[in-house]
C-alpha cells in the first residue's frame, strides 16, 4: 500500500479483490456507478464517504475487473442532490501531475504552460475537458471535470468551448472536481 502514491497508482489494482486484498474488504464495497438515470454500470468504491474516495469503473462487470476509469471527487448517482452543488468536495488524492479536486483552474492553466479548453456551462458536457488540449499537462490518461462557483451569476460566452485564459479574465470561479484516471489503451 506504500507504494499507491498517486491517483495513476490505483491502475495497478485492476480488480475489485485486488482492492480488497490490498486494502481491506471493510474499506471496499460494490455498487452501481450511472452514467445517466437509466444506465449504470459495476463499481467498486474505495474507501466510500471519506476524503480517500475513489470509485473504480470496471469494463468487465461480471467479474469485476478491467478498469474502465477511476473517478475521484465525483458522484455515483446523476444529478446527485447535496446542499450546495457548488461546494468543493474534499478529495486527499492527487494526480503524479500534480492536478487534484479544489485546484483552482488558474493554478492548472500555470501547471500547463498553456490555455485550458472545457466546454461551457451550458452545454451537455459542461465542465469536461474538450479535446486538443496541449500544454506540459499530459491529458491521455488524465480527464477533469470543472465547476464553476459563481458562473451562475455572471455573463458566459454561448461559445460550446470555453478557455482558461477567457474563463480567468471573466472572473469565473473555476475549479477542478472530479479527476478521472484513465488506463493505458490497450493495442488489439
Amino acid at each position: 500500500m506504500k507504494d499507491i502514491v498517486a491517483a495513476e497508482d490505483l491502475l495497478r489494482l485492476d480488480a475489485h479483490q485486488y482492492l480488497e486484498a490490498v486494502f481491506g474488504r471493510e474499506n471496499v464495497k460494490q455498487d452501481l456507478f450511472y452514467y445517466t438515470e437509466t444506465e449504470t454500470n459495476k463499481c467498486s468504491v474505495l474507501f466510500p464517504n471519506t476524503d480517500h474516495e475513489a470509485i473504480f469503473v470496471w469494463n468487465d462487470e461480471v467479474n469485476m475487473k478491467d478498469i474502465a476509469f477511476i473517478l475521484i471527487g465525483g458522484t455515483l448517482k446523476p444529478r446527485q442532490r447535496i446542499e450546495n452543488i457548488n461546494a468543493v468536495a474534499p478529495n486527499s488524492w492527487h494526480s503524479r501531475q500534480g492536478v487534484y479536486c479544489g485546484m483552482t483552474l488558474r493554478e492548472m492553466q500555470l501547471i500547463n504552460q498553456q490555455p485550458i479548453r472545457f466546454y461551457n456551462w451550458r452545454t451537455e458536457s459542461a465542465g469536461y475537458l474538450a479535446p486538443g488540449n496541449r500544454g506540459a499537462l499530459d491529458f491521455n490518461n488524465l480527464g477533469v471535470v470543472f465547476n464553476c462557483l459563481n458562473c451562475g451569476y455572471i455573463k458566459i460566452s454561448n461559445e460550446e468551448v470555453l478557455e482558461s485564459a477567457n474563463a480567468l479574465a471573466n472572473d469565473q470561479k473555476v475549479f477542478v472536481n472530479s479527476l478521472i484516471i484513465l488506463p493505458e489503451k490497450k493495442n488489439r
